[in-house]
């Protein structure tokens, strides 16, 4: 069979599952599936890995009670390189900038408007 590989690794990995498997909390729930890739429930209960992106969705409360019950929180609260950092405070320095802009424009200061359009042009110009 194919997948005797990973059956043969799922089983040597024993207890390690059994602790993953058992933040999942499957005691009472409907098995349901996935429409997409038809994934049963209780396929992740027993491998831990989901069949698609969609199963994100469709699990969304069982994959989140998991990890919460795994990691304590759903947020990431990791390292994120540099470069996506200054990339964000850009966005949201242009975003600020349309506000006002668009402030500036409904007050009919077309000047103003016209400054914050500039601030914007030179800040994507930098990427």
């Amino acid at each position: 069979m194919m997948f005797d590989g990973f059956e043969n690794a799922r089983k040597a990995l024993g207890s390690e599952m059994s602790g993953f498997v058992g933040a999942f909390g499957f005691d009472e729930f409907e098995d349901r599936m996935c429409p997409m890739c038809k994934t049963h429930e209780s396929d992740i209960k027993e491998t831990g890995v989901v069949g698609c992106v969609n199963c994100f969705k469709v699990f969304r409360d069982t994959i989140s009670r998991a990890a919460y019950k795994i990691h304590g929180r759903l947020e990431h609260l990791g390292r994120v390189p540099q470069k996506i950092v200054s990339e964000a405070e850009k966005e949201r320095e242009i975003q600020e900038l349309r506000v006002k802009m668009q402030e500036c424009a409904a007050k009919e200061d077309f000047e103003g408007a016209n400054a914050y359009k500039r601030k914007i042009e030179q800040i994507k110009g930098e990427n």
